[in-house]
């Protein structure tokens, strides 16, 4: 998948971890008498050294993921706030870059290969992911959860699923699933070889490559809408599979004054 992001101001932080230390009891010796009538020299008595006590490990301060340019992340826990609109955190493995995309959008991306999670704000959903040449959905879906779930779900020639209730960030969402058609069948597709569904309001497009599978789940959090979706191939590699779920269920959503 592919995603233009138009938006580009820097940020960093890091990621800092304090262990604390455990120190072994030294044992103590003995000396043993020889000889017939002797009585045997009684062994000293070792003082008995203190128990140290072991410093917990602090908990791991997040990492800030960067605002603008997509940057490689090392794993580690990350929050990802400012410009966008709700806070959230979430557990990076190795081999993910990520960023802020500015106010409407968060993403992460395998360094390598295929395997996407975006965060996104939007209303503009396209009419036909095949023709692209046809648009955006006229009018706009609704401003509710249950609008925007309704118009991905009869999206054509996606392959949509059925939209349903579920869970995610442990936050209350709808849930659904798109599947791209092969380049084959539709025709044109956008300049980078994706069909697109939505747009966000600065020009982004998120759109699915033959071949590849989004899970989508549409929320509200403090009067924002906006959507996670998780993107990879339709004939799934385990381990991919497993490092995206690890993600997903990994996420925390902050409502404001939490």
């Amino acid at each position: 998948m592919t995603m233009t992001s138009k938006i580009a101001i820097g940020a960093v932080a890091v990621i800092a971890v304090v262990f604390g230390g455990a120190f072994l009891l030294r044992p103590g010796t003995s000396l043993n008498g020889i000889g017939g009538t002797v009585s045997p020299t009684p062994s000293p008595t070792a003082s008995p050294t203190p128990t140290p006590v072991t410093t917990p490990a602090a908990s791991p301060t997040p990492g800030t993921l960067s605002v603008g340019a997509s940057s490689a992340l090392a794993a580690g826990t990350y929050s990802a706030f400012d410009p966008f609109p709700i806070h959230m955190t979430m557990a990076i493995p190795d081999g993910w870059s990520g960023n802020v995309g500015g106010p409407y959008a968060i993403f992460l991306k395998r360094t390598s290969g295929p395997g996407s999670i975006n965060v996104t704000i939007f209303d503009d959903v396209f009419a036909d992911p095949c023709h692209s040449e046809k648009g955006f959905l006229s009018p706009r879906p609704g401003s509710s959860v249950d609008a925007l779930a309704a118009a991905l779900a009869k999206l054509p020639n996606v392959k949509p699923t059925k939209a349903v209730k579920g869970t995610i960030g442990r936050q209350t969402a709808t849930q659904l699933t798109l599947t791209a058609p092969t380049s084959a069948t539709c025709s044109p597709v956008v300049a980078d070889g994706v069909f697109p569904t939505w747009e966000l309001p600065l020009g982004a497009v998120i759109g699915l490559a033959p071949g590849q599978q989004d899970r989508v789940w549409v929320l509200n959090v403090d009067g924002v809408r906006f959507v996670i979706d998780a993107q990879e191939p339709v004939v799934q590699n385990a381990a991919l599979h497993a490092q995206i779920q690890s993600i997903l269920d990994s996420i925390r959503i902050q409502p404001t004054g939490s």
